[in-house]
């Protein structure tokens, strides 16, 4: 764990909503006014002009001039470089947007392109997220490093890619949204806007009065808005060009980007029916183009294009876009001469090498289809879409600037015009960034309807028809994906007419999800065609011809999805529920299977009627989706979240380990000291400094301040000439001047953080003292009033060091608090005035343990019920420390607790008194079921140092030494000691550790450091698994460090977004099996603060399942950190939260509950079909011939799915199973005063068979246990 991860500035997106909120105003803001505007074009000096206003730009010494995406760029060094606009620009407290275009050159670290200095923070960050490395658009609820809230990205991004950012605070509506090259990524509940007064600075942010987050990077074309940018307004920021081509008459094209490059209509380019809008152009395949006067695009860099085409029966190559080069074309968006489509490039500007990614299928003539090209020029690779889906990808690394004009409707060849375009063209857009996957099928689609706004009466229409439709009494409800809409037979929502919506004689695909438990009309569109429910049974209609389906059961008041598609191609059409095609009865055509044969059925898609949702309709409905185009089953089953699960039960992939689900512990965050460790006295010994930050306790003794009765005084003070041992060098001493009958003189403990106090409970306690005073010594439980909860009088003080030790117990009247104090008072209680002087070390107190082992009660529950396998001792940083003398010096930690100094935690900044030591840690582990993995000191400390490979051998022997006190019977010297200090059993150890994080090493010594070790420890334990800190799959010096002799594992840590977990869910499947075995030693997803959001837990459940799938080389996997004391965090995201009373886990604890406490013997082999985004394990235990399986299944995306099992290798399956899910709000997290909102439900499952569907909610992790035989 990096210690250099600094404290982030927010929490993410607990209040995400995505399109879940509206984006409009309730009361309009006046039009967006730009206020500033830096192209950052001069390329010398050091000031950049602002276009719009008369703040120019100063760039100080870190700051420079390079390329930028439309002209020149700022560059910045990640370290000194930004350029400051010398005033606020913008009234944050008022609607506002900023955008900017970035180019990131690495992708970790806070990172902030545009904000406003106030005095503490900055007003706003348009930055890149170290801890969730995305990018948002964050604000903070006031001028004072907090928490705040974060409109993030849904995707992660690449170092040397252009992107194009906008965010936009909209007062009215009091929230934010994040815009990234165009699209909306998401918009959140805001805070109130308050004034920033410094000044608008574009390459860092600030926090905590300090300047922080620089950029390491380009950034270009940084605009700043007075008012509420629409999401219209965001796309047209991010696009080079687009032609709607909607003029219908003249000879000119309006382009609606920024740059506003009018084309021209040449030779015999006319007007006629489009697909986007009423018009687009119709081409002669002999001399009609369209010319815009630019190349619009950089050909060398990353770009893409795309168009609607009808192409005519016209043979040979037919170009519907392309950029002029000398000789050649830069690129061609074409029509193949062997009537496929293609996206072609050639290597120079002339008859060189050829690229092209090409469609799979001929181009249909006389239809609209969609095609886009798309050139990633960091990915190397060129892409061609067609009707929103990826047909091919193909390598392509040597791009040229091709420097004309930028055509439609032609290329060009050997100096020539050529290959002519036969038939129409709409929509053409141009694009300074490779497109997304999902941007491409946006703009495919004639509708997308989401119904994810929440709130208002507009559903917006995200595909490039722009239909938004108006909810006429239709109200908002949750959704098969976020929100949809609800209907009561009278509302419905009204699209409007649009000639995207009339497919005439064409192909349609037309879809919706819907919940009901009557009939009604999903979809219509006048007499064109129309999608319903009745009976129980989907209806559909295209013109004349109506279908219905055979089988029934949809109105039972669960999601379900309804589909229609009519392929003219084919001439076939087809009805799916739920993804599957459904036989049908129709008015005219003939069946064959699940497919109607309509090639005698003439029927148009076109009405003069509105395109409307709901009509007659009571129920929900969400994600509608209308195409131009037939889409294939796969499609429709994705649409429709259909997947296919197969398992074998009769081959094994696997067994499975014990030690599959594991943690580390390490003390970060008081998760020992003030945490786990119950002793509630902080600074017990008087050794400890103030922590920083650390709240109440900044006194002359840290955390302890001196309490005097009415006509006492006395003082308190840490005395180093009276110590009690040479290990516990000071004593606190309280002297007293008078104390008069029933007064006192004392000292009080605020704990760590406060001191928890419960009704009716019994604490236990100790302390040394000597002295003079000859009056009572009483230690009190009270409030900060002097209420005294619970006290005990104990003997008084001698002349010598004595311990003393008492108990007492709470009332049960009291209520459970945190408010309150440990006093250590000198009492008279007589009637004579005294005085005295008393020493105290060690002053103990602690509440019920676990097991009676000094282990907070709630937290020892909570990691035995995670049902952990393994449990690395001590973990992390700690074990290392920033220097040798701090470092975690076991024998340092055994013993009595009076006889151990302790140490400062200088890896996280605190005092650490070792009296949760070496043998503590592996009772642990052992009280929780687990077993120990022994983390070993290996020479090597946080500063970047290494000891000598002359003195190595005593960390070698200090090492084998820890080993033998951990397993070593009485006849050894530390088996003995380990026998004296109350453990006679050995520990169950198996698994050793040398060092940690040994990669940041950079001086090679770890390859003689862990071979030392290594052939030190088998030599005497030659059954230990020795596990080396690098040479795994974590890739870079982790993977790359030397560590001499191969070792028995390697240790892989991973802190990554949830969606690089989800991606990497297959990582280990191709592991090499004859190298080590891996450890995933630590590993979290870091999204949530101070504990991970439930879109953590699911990317981790998705990469889980590999790591259970791939158990025989996969030792096991820990979570880090474990713990978090909510008050002094250190480490962003954490899987258990706690505070002086209370604890509570987060949905990743959740996740490693649900799976170790169902990890079966074997695995068995099992697939999702191709393209699932499902990620799943079955595990299998045999017991008396019956098997029991574990099904485990990772819904990460944002739409229910359903998943048909098949089972295999059984002959039979019990009907009845158990299912357990985990689901809710994707950035939701618990919570101190929230512990349950997102924990998993069980319930019985009936009906269950060999094959068997499950229904899986969007973002969710779900397991199933079902028995066979």
């Amino acid at each position: 764990m990096n210690p250099a991860f600094r404290r982030v500035l927010a929490v993410l997106a607990a209040l995400t909503l995505f399109a879940a909120l509206p984006v409009t105003a309730a009361a309009a803001d006046p039009d967006p006014a730009l206020a500033g505007h830096w192209t950052f074009d001069e390329g010398s000096g050091t000031t950049a002009a602002d276009t719009a206003g008369d703040h120019p730009a100063t760039l100080n010494s870190g700051a420079g001039w390079g390329p930028g995406i439309r002209g020149g760029a700022v560059t910045t060094d990640g370290t000194s470089g930004f350029a400051d606009a010398g005033a606020p620009v913008l009234d944050t407290t008022k609607s506002f947007s900023v955008s900017s275009w970035v180019k990131l050159d690495k992708t970790s670290g806070f990172q902030t392109f545009v904000s406003i200095d106030g005095t503490q923070v900055s007003t706003f960050f348009l930055q890149f997220r170290d801890d969730s490395r995305r990018f948002a658009f964050t604000r903070l609820a006031g001028d004072a490093p907090a928490d705040g809230v974060v409109a993030g990205a849904n995707f992660d991004p690449v170092a040397g890619q252009w992107y194009q950012l906008t965010g936009v605070f909209d007062a009215a509506m009091s929230t934010l949204s994040l815009y990234v090259d165009g699209t909306r990524q998401a918009t959140v509940a805001a805070p109130a806007g308050w004034a920033g007064t410094g000044h608008l600075v574009i390459g860092r942010g600030k926090y905590g009065g300090n300047p922080v987050d620089y950029v390491d990077g380009t950034i270009d074309d940084v605009r700043a808005y007075r008012g509420v940018l629409t999401p219209a307004d965001a796309a047209r920021l991010a696009i080079a060009g687009h032609w709607a081509l909607d003029e219908g008459t003249g000879t000119t094209a309006a382009d609606d980007s920024l740059d506003a490059r009018t084309a021209t209509l040449t030779g015999g380019a006319t007007w006629g029916d489009g697909v986007v809008g009423p018009h687009g152009v119709t081409l002669n395949g002999t001399d009609a183009a369209i010319d815009a006067p630019a190349p619009v695009v950089d050909t060398a860099q990353s770009f893409s294009v795309s168009a609607w085409v009808k192409p005519t029966a016209a043979t040979g190559f037919r170009t519907a876009v392309s950029v002029d080069g000398s000789t050649i074309s830069g690129f061609y968006l074409q029509r193949a001469a062997d009537g496929r489509f293609a996206f072609t490039r050639r290597a120079a500007d002339g008859d060189t090498a050829l690229s092209a990614a090409v469609s799979t299928l001929p181009a249909q003539a006389d239809q609209w289809q969609h095609v886009a090209g798309v050139y990633n020029r960091a990915a190397g690779t060129l892409s061609l879409y067609v009707n929103g889906t990826l047909q091919q990808s193909v390598p392509f690394t040597t791009p040229w600037t091709a420097g004309g004009h930028l055509v439609i409707g032609r290329g060009k060849w050997a100096g020539s015009p050529a290959d002519w375009f036969a038939g129409g063209v709409d929509d053409v857009r141009a694009y300074p960034t490779p497109l997304t996957a999902s941007a491409v099928a946006a703009l495919a689609a004639s509708g997308s309807w989401h119904f994810d706004e929440g709130a208002g009466t507009v559903a917006r229409d995200s595909s490039a028809n722009a239909a938004d439709g108006t909810l006429r009494g239709a109200t908002w409800t949750a959704g098969a994906a976020g929100k949809a809409v609800q209907l009561d037979g009278k509302s419905t929502v009204d699209m409007g007419a649009s000639p995207a919506f009339d497919t005439g004689t064409g192909s349609l695909s037309l879809a919706a999800w819907f919940r009901t438990s009557a009939d009604g009309t999903l979809v219509d569109h006048g007499d064109g065609y129309a999608l319903g429910v009745t009976g129980g049974k989907l209806t559909a209609r295209i013109g004349t011809v109506q279908v219905t389906t055979t089988g029934g059961g949809l109105a039972d008041g669960s999601w379900h999805h309804a589909a229609v598609v009519l392929d003219r191609a084919s001439q076939r059409l087809t009805v799916y529920a739920d993804g599957d095609a459904a036989a049908v009865t129709s008015t005219c055509g003939t069946p064959t299977g699940t497919t109607l044969d309509v090639s005698a059925c003439p029927a148009s898609g076109t009405s003069t009627a509105a395109f409307t949702v709901g009509a007659g309709f009571t129920g929900a409905i969400d994600e509608v989706e209308l195409r131009r185009f037939p889409l294939s089953a796969a499609q429709i089953g994705t649409l429709a979240g259909a997947n296919q699960l197969a398992v074998d039960a009769n081959v094994v992939r696997a067994n499975t380990r014990p030690t599959t689900y594991g943690s580390i512990l390490e003390d970060i965050s008081h998760s020992v000291e003030g945490g786990l460790y119950a002793e509630l006295v902080r600074n017990r010994t008087f050794k400890e400094a103030y922590q920083r930050g650390s709240g109440a306790g900044d006194t002359p003794v840290p955390y302890w301040s001196p309490l005097t009765s009415a006509g006492a005084s006395g003082t308190y003070a840490i005395d180093t000439a009276t110590p009690l041992n040479t290990a516990l060098d000071r004593s606190l001493k309280l002297h007293a001047d008078a104390v008069p009958a029933g007064g006192r003189v004392a000292a009080a403990n605020v704990g760590y953080y406060g001191v928890a106090a419960k009704p009716a409970t019994k604490y236990t306690g100790s302390f040394f003292a000597r002295g003079t005073w000859t009056g009572a010594v009483r230690v009190s439980l009270e409030k900060p009033d002097g209420t005294v909860l619970a006290s005990k009088d104990v003997q008084p003080v001698g002349a010598s060091w004595a311990q003393q030790t008492f108990s007492f117990t709470t009332p049960s009247t009291i209520t459970t608090s945190t408010d309150n104090r440990v006093v250590v008072s000198l009492v008279n209680k007589g009637k004579k005035t005294l005085a005295g002087d008393a020493w105290f070390q060690q002053v103990s107190l602690f509440p019920p343990t676990f097991k009676n082992h000094g282990v907070r009660l709630d937290l020892g529950q909570k990691l035995a019920a995670m049902k952990l396998g393994l449990f690395r001792v001590p973990g992390g940083n700690f074990l290392e420390g920033n220097t040798l003398d701090t470092r975690f010096a076991w024998k340092n930690t055994i013993g009595k607790p009076e006889e151990r100094p302790g140490h400062q935690n200088t890896a996280w900044g605190y005092w650490s008194t070792d009296g949760f030591g070496i043998l503590d840690y592996l009772e642990l582990s052992e009280d929780i079921g687990a077993q120990p993995l022994l983390a070993l000191f290996a020479g090597y400390t946080l500063n970047g140092q290494h000891v000598s490979q002359a003195d190595y051998p005593q960390y070698v022997q200090e090492a084998l030494d820890e080993i033998e006190y951990a397993i070593g019977d009485a006849s050894t010297t530390w088996g003995a000691k380990r026998v004296a200090d109350g453990h006679p059993a050995a520990f169950d150890l198996h698994y050793v550790e040398v060092g940690n994080e040994d990669w940041f090493d950079g001086s090679g010594s770890y390859a003689w450091r862990f071979t030392d070790m290594f052939n030190a420890i088998k030599a005497k334990y030659p059954q230990l698994t020795v596990i080396a800190t690098t040479g795994g799959l974590q890739g870079g010096a982790a993977s790359n460090t030397s560590t001499g002799v191969r070792p028995d594992a390697a240790d892989d840590h991973y802190y990554q977004s949830p969606q690089w977990f989800t991606d990497n869910s297959t990582r280990y499947d191709t592991a090499d099996r004859s190298g080590p075995d891996i450890l995933v030693g630590e590993y979290g997803a870091q999204d949530g603060r101070p504990t991970g959001t439930l879109a953590a837990a699911i990317g981790e459940a998705a990469f889980l399942t590999g790591l259970e799938r791939n158990s025989d080389v996969v030792i096991g996997s820990m979570y880090a950190p474990v713990l978090v004391q909510e008050n002094q965090s250190s480490w962003p995201v954490n899987l258990i939260g706690f505070d002086a009373g209370s604890s509570y886990g987060s949905p990743s604890y959740w996740v490693q509950q649900m799976f170790s406490s169902t990890l079966g013997k074997q695995i068995v082999t099992s697939r999702l079909n191709q393209g699932s985004p499902l990620r799943q394990v079955v595990n299998v235990t045999t017991k008396a011939g019956r098997k029991t399986f574990t099904v485990k299944l990772v819904n990460p995306t944002g739409q229910v799915q359903t998943a048909r099992l098949a089972l295999t290798g059984v002959t039979a399956v019990d009907g009845t199973g158990t299912l357990t899910t985990l689901t809710g709000d994707p950035a939701g997290r618990n919570s101190l005063a929230a512990p349950a909102a997102i924990v998993p439900q069980t319930r019985e499952i009936t009906g269950l068979a060999a094959t068997s569907k499950l229904t899986l909610p969007a973002n969710s992790v779900t397991t199933l246990v079902l028995t066979g035989r």
